[in-house]
C-alpha cells in the first residue's frame, strides 16, 4: 500500500474506487467511484497490505510471512523478498479475503499453505487471482471455488485483469 498519511494507508486506488486501511479505527474503507454502490467498512481482522477493487467486489490480502529457511537455494542473499515481514519461525499463513460489492454476508476467505506468500492480487467480473511466492497463479471464482492453479516460470512483477482475461507480467532472466 501507499505509506501512511494521517493514519490512513491506501491499499488500492483505481478506476473502480479506492480501498483504505484506517489504523486508528481498525477497519478497511471501500469507496466505489460509482456512488450507486454502497460505501463499506470492513473490520480489519488481519494485517492486510494488498487489495484489488472491482465493481464485483474487493479482495484483501495478508501476504504472509516468509522466513529465510523457506527460500529456494538459488535465492540471492543480497535481496530481500517483497513479502518478508520478519524472521519469526512461527510464520503466519497468507490469507485472501473477498467481499462482494452487492452483499455483506457472502464474503469468503482462503488460507494458503505454510510458506507460500501472496505477491499480487487482481479481481475481475468473473474471478479473483493471486500470484504467490512459489511462482503459482491461483484463480478463484467469485464465490470462492478454486478454479485453477498454474505454475509460472518467473517471479510476478504485475498482475491485472479485464473481464475474463488475466494478464501476468513476470520477471525472466538468464544467468
Amino acid at each position: 500500500g501507499i505509506p501512511l498519511i494521517k493514519n490512513v494507508e491506501v491499499l488500492c486506488h483505481n478506476f473502480y474506487g479506492k480501498v483504505e486501511k484506517r489504523h486508528k479505527e481498525e477497519f478497511i474503507t471501500v469507496e466505489y467511484s460509482d456512488y450507486s454502490y454502497p460505501k463499506k467498512n470492513i473490520p480489519c481482522i488481519s494485517d492486510f497490505s494488498l487489495a484489488s477493487l472491482h465493481f464485483s467486489g474487493v479482495a484483501l490480502v495478508f501476504p504472509g510471512r516468509i522466513v529465510e529457511e523457506e527460500l529456494s537455494e538459488d535465492y540471492d542473499s543480497q535481496c530481500k523478498p517483497r513479502n518478508n515481514l520478519d524472521s519469526d519461525p512461527e510464520s503466519k499463513a497468507a490469507e485472501l479475503h473477498f467481499h462482494p460489492s452487492t452483499s455483506s454476508d457472502d464474503h469468503w476467505h482462503v488460507t494458503l499453505p505454510t510458506g507460500e506468500g501472496v505477491t499480487a492480487v487482481t479481481v475481475s467480473n468473473r474471478c479473483v487471482a493471486i500470484a504467490t511466492s512459489k511462482n503459482l497463479l491461483r484463480v478463484f471464482t467469485l464465490n470462492g471455488q478454486n478454479f485453477s492453479v498454474m505454475g509460472l516460470s518467473g517471479e510476478v512483477v504485475a498482475l491485472t485483469s479485464y473481464q475474463n482475461h488475466i494478464c501476468v507480467v513476470r520477471h525472466a532472466s538468464y544467468p
